[in-house]
């Protein structure tokens, strides 16, 4: 439907991910110059096809917050994230931007610290029963801190922790992703990510003035009571 219009200028929001990559060529081929994607950075299709993209560097965010948790004394580092099947479509968009990151986690803090291909445990993130079961398993394998995927899933997390009778953050860490309105009424109050959701709508209509910037969204990582272990 998109490809029968000659749109002006087109914004696709969190759907570049659910295409092909044939899809997305022929989409950036059609709207090249005037196609902003608010969706993860892929690389390939930014360099290839020209794309411009509007996210946030989550690869430099993540690695703030790990430093943030090492420099706080926390030694066996789990993540808690989504599943998502490589077959999808879109899945080289998905799916490699955040393997690449947990890669790159690993060989900057060494797999002492985090191994991609261990550490990391998958779940319907959507199922709280599923969060809170993964929540014990990490704590039985002697983690001693966890990132989670979201905000959202912390009460979660939280009780599973309650319930394994260890304590936030002197046994256990948790940092999430987000920093939704009530990351910071939690107790202890979370650390977690900040995605500065009104710079999105500032920077959409930025590019509207300007379509060619480069388009990167500011992050922070906000240090809270849930990994203050020292």
């Amino acid at each position: 439907d998109m490809l029968s219009h000659d749109f002006e200028k087109l914004i696709v929001f969190r759907f570049w991910d659910r295409m092909n990559a044939a899809e997305r060529a022929i989409l950036a081929k059609r709207f090249a110059g005037k196609l902003l994607v608010i969706d993860y950075r892929n690389e390939a299709d930014l360099q290839r096809h020209g794309v411009s993209f509007l996210a946030a560097d989550f690869g430099k965010a993540w690695g703030e917050l790990f430093t943030h948790l090492v420099a706080s004394g926390y030694r066996r580092l789990a993540v808690l994230t989504y599943v998502v099947p490589s077959d999808i479509p879109g899945a080289d968009v998905f799916v490699s931007p955040q393997e690449q990151r947990l890669k790159g986690l690993t060989r900057a803090f060494g797999a002492a610290i985090f191994d991609h291909r261990k550490d990391v445990f998958r779940v319907d993130v959507t199922s709280p029963r599923a969060v809170y079961e993964a929540t014990r398993l990490i704590l039985e394998k002697g983690y001693d801190c966890v990132k989670i995927h979201n905000d959202q899933i912390a009460p979660m997390v939280y009780k599973a922790v309650s319930d394994a009778g260890k304590n936030i953050p002197r046994d256990v860490g948790i940092a999430g992703f987000d920093d939704i309105y009530f990351a910071e009424y939690l107790t202890p109050p979370l650390t977690t990510i900040h995605n500065d959701f009104d710079a999105y709508a500032r920077e959409i209509f930025a590019w509207l003035k300007d379509p060619q910037r480069d388009v990167v969204i500011p992050h922070a990582v906000i240090e809270r009571e849930s990994t203050k272990r020292r």
